[in-house]
Formats: C-alpha cells, sequence, structure tokens
C-alpha cells in the first residue's frame, strides 16, 4: 500500500519539475542555451544591457534551472540560478530587466529596490 501511495504521488509531481544544469550560452538578456534546450527566464522583461550583464555574471560557470512551463515557441521556462542566487530576480534586482506583471507578482520586489536605489535602466530616472 506504501509504494502505491508514493507512485502516485509521483506521478502527481507536474513534468516541468525538471532541471537542467550546465554552462549556457547567453542568447538574449532572458534567453539562455542550456543542455540542447532554448531556456526562458520566467517572470522577466529584459532590457537591451540585460544580455551582457547576464553573460558577465555567469561568466563559464555552470547553472541550474528548474523548468516551470513551456512557451509556444517550445522554450523552457524556467527560474536559473547561479549556485544559491536566482538570475532572474538578480537581473531584475540590477535593473537589468523589469517583473513581468502580466506573468507574476514573483519579482516586483526586487523591481522596487532597483528603482529606490536607481540600478540600471532607474539610474537616468534619479538623477531627472
Amino acid at each position: 500500500m506504501k509504494s502505491l501511495v508514493l507512485t502516485l504521488c509521483l506521478l502527481s509531481l507536474p513534468a516541468s519539475a525538471q532541471t537542467l544544469t550546465g554552462t549556457p550560452a547567453i542568447l538574449d538578456g532572458a534567453t539562455l542555451a542550456l543542455a540542447r534546450q532554448e531556456i526562458r527566464l520566467y517572470g522577466i522583461i529584459p532590457q537591451k544591457e540585460a544580455t551582457k550583464a547576464l553573460a558577465d555574471r555567469i561568466g563559464s560557470a555552470d547553472i541550474s534551472c528548474d523548468i516551470q512551463s513551456e512557451d509556444p515557441q517550445g522554450r523552457a521556462i524556467s527560474v536559473c540560478h547561479l549556485g544559491s542566487l536566482d538570475l532572474n530576480g538578480w537581473l531584475v534586482e540590477q535593473g537589468w530587466a523589469l517583473a513581468d506583471r502580466q506573468t507574476s507578482a514573483t519579482y516586483t520586489y526586487q523591481e522596487d529596490l532597483a528603482r529606490r536605489f536607481g540600478r540600471g535602466l532607474w539610474a537616468s530616472y534619479l538623477r531627472n
């Protein structure tokens, strides 16, 4: 009976519980190629400077991406980490991306911090 319950619990896990790891290729500020899979960073809208910021932050390190879902283009919508650092949130907190409020409220706090401290794209707003 215990094995049946365990099997049912495992089968009820979402297919999106997959994690990919490795050294990514940065395609743009919110798109990576990792383990032969195109990854789109969940919950953010990147600014043009995000590509360089992401590439500089990751360097040649390995990252892990937790797949949340798949978009219509077949990309894995993911939250990616460099060690314990949430890269999606880091881009928003540094001001290189906006929180995608239509998708989720996950990164709105990080966006508020970036705006308050004039980071990244918010720097010009504080100067005016």
